[in-house]
């Protein structure tokens, strides 16, 4: 009985080194993990819009800056900027590694935030329009015995998007917006304060066009380079306020909600189809 035993202890041995020879000898494919930055705003944004069209939200989380944007910030100058500080929304000094470890879960708490928002903007383009300020589904009160039936509801509308029908259309010029050709300067001072405390090289929005479902919608995105990569900063940011965006519409602007016409006169003249 002993020898049968171990007879057996060896087979097992050997079939765990074949096993763990097996595994290591595997080539590994790049993980949303190894992305460090893109080479261009426009790169990061058609990577995010990617995720998006694949439902991979690890994907979508790499286009942000999470570490650099943590490393660099600039709390002193922050606070000096908003004349208060707001827990839990604000990061906590660097005094720790343990510290800094809160300040990264915290920004990736901030990135799913601003990308749930955006599902469920998207969810209802026949509900929400640039000039809506609340999103559906906000504060819904549920009668007794009615939360089967409200998430029932709720998951139907989640999955109405159909992500893999989305396409990139192109980018529009910041002048298309009039507000902007008007007033650049103070485009460019919001930018430059934005800088200040972010701790960023540079700090631009872009504007891109992308179709889902038949529907045409216009997305303002703010994106910030560090060491010469570039990452998304924000979903919305200065350029969609400047254009009266509300911010719980996270950028979003729906173009043509019945998708007759992709592009009015207006923005077709400031379209740009190759980046």
């Amino acid at each position: 009985m002993k020898t049968r035993y171990v007879k057996l202890s060896l087979v097992m041995a050997t079939l765990f080194l074949l096993v763990a020879c097996s595994i290591a000898d595997t080539t590994q494919p790049d993980t949303p993990a190894s992305v460090s930055g893109f080479d261009s705003p426009e790169d990061a944004v058609v990577a995010y819009l990617e995720g998006l069209r694949d439902s991979d939200l690890d994907r979508m989380i790499s286009t942000f800056a999470l570490e650099p944007h943590v490393e660099r910030f600039d709390l002193e100058t922050f606070l000096e900027r908003l004349r208060i500080y707001q827990h839990p929304m604000t990061p906590l000094p660097d005094a720790n590694e343990f510290a800094m470890a809160i300040n990264i879960e915290l920004r990736r708490a901030a990135i799913i935030n601003q990308i749930r928002g955006q599902y469920m903007v998207l969810t209802h383009p026949e509900r929400h329009t640039y000039v809506l300020r609340y999103t559906a589904f906000q504060d819904v009160w549920i009668e007794e015995g009615g939360a089967y039936n409200f998430i029932q509801e709720f998951s139907e509308i989640l999955n109405a998007p159909e992500f893999h029908t989305l396409e990139i259309q192109g980018f529009l010029l910041l002048e298309w917006s009039a507000r902007y050709r008007d007033t650049p300067e103070i485009h460019y001072r919001t930018l430059s304060n934005n800088l200040a405390f972010l701790g960023a090289d540079q700090l631009v929005s872009r504007i891109v066009v992308f179709s889902l479902n038949g529907n045409y919608y216009l997305l303002f995105v703010d994106l910030a380079e560090y060491s010469g990569k570039w990452y998304i900063n924000t979903l919305g940011g200065v350029a969609s306020h400047l254009q009266s965006v509300p911010g719980t519409m996270w950028g979003i602007m729906v173009v043509s909600p019945d998708a007759t016409d992709a592009f009015s006169d207006e923005i077709e003249e400031w379209f740009i189809r190759e980046w």
